[in-house]
Formats: C-alpha cells, structure tokens, sequence
C-alpha cells in the first residue's frame, strides 16, 4: 500500500491552492515594489519589502509541508501506483509559472534597486561638494564689537 491516497491527495491540493494564493500575493508586492521604486517611495517600499520577507516565510513553510507530499504523489504515479491528479499538475505547472514571473520581476527590482543607490550616492555626492562650495564663498564677520566704540 503506498503512501499517498485520497486524503493525501486532498491534503496536497488543499497545500498547493494555499501556496499559490499567496505566490499571487507575492506577485502583487513585487510588482507594487516595482512601481514605488520608480516613484521614489523609499519609506513605502521599506514597509512593502518587511511584509514580503514574512509572506516568503510562510510560502516556504507551506513548500516545506507539500513537498514530501508531492514527491510520494510523483513516486507513486511513475510506478503507476496511483492515477496521475490533473489538478494537481495543472496546480504545479501555476505554481511554477507565477514564481517564474515573481523570481523575474524581482530581479529587474533589484537592478533597479541598485541603480536607485548609484543615483542616491551621486546626489549626496553633489550635495556634499555643493555645500562645501557654499561654505568655501560664505564669509564669517568675527565679532569685532571691541573695535567700535560707543560713540560711533
């Protein structure tokens, strides 16, 4: 008698529909860091990125608990043990395609990430010399109230 039956089955599913609503999720926030990236949002997305890393935490503990399912579903249909789930493929093959989309959409945030950094040293760069230019034409009057006297 293999592992995986019909109440493996219904858990697996159950574990994958959750995991892909909250890849979906993930696809929301990536593509909301995208947009405050370019607006400069900086704040906003600090907040978005905090709430991204706890969602990544509870997809990768819902990955952790279907994967053993998935590999004894997988293991029991290749020695034809049991008949192959459709939902379950069709599950995967959403799974895969929207982390696909995730994994790029959050690489291209990063690279823009990284040119938002470049960009920010340039301009504290600027700031910087701007203000010690500033400070090289400004003239500082001493206090010189010893060389007037009262009557002037």
């Amino acid at each position: 008698m293999s592992k995986f039956n019909k109440d493996t089955e219904k858990h697996l599913l159950q574990l994958l529909n959750k995991e892909l609503k909250l890849l979906a999720t993930m696809k929301e926030h990536v593509i909301k860091q995208k947009d405050l990236l370019a607006s400069d949002k900086i704040e906003e997305l600090a907040e978005d990125l905090d709430s991204s890393e706890k969602l990544k935490v509870e997809i990768n503990g819902l990955h952790q608990e279907a994967e053993p399912l998935m590999q004894s579903y997988i293991s029991v249909v290749a020695a034809g043990e049991y008949g192959r789930v459709k939902s379950i493929a069709e599950l995967r093959d959403k799974l895969r395609k929207i982390m696909a989309e995730c994994k790029e959409q959050n690489d291209k945030n990063h690279a823009e990430a990284g040119n938002k950094i470049d960009e920010y040293k340039a301009r504290i760069k600027e700031l910087d010399t701007s203000k010690k230019t500033f400070g090289a034409y400004s003239v500082t009057l001493p206090d010189n109230s010893e060389h007037f006297d009262k009557t002037t």
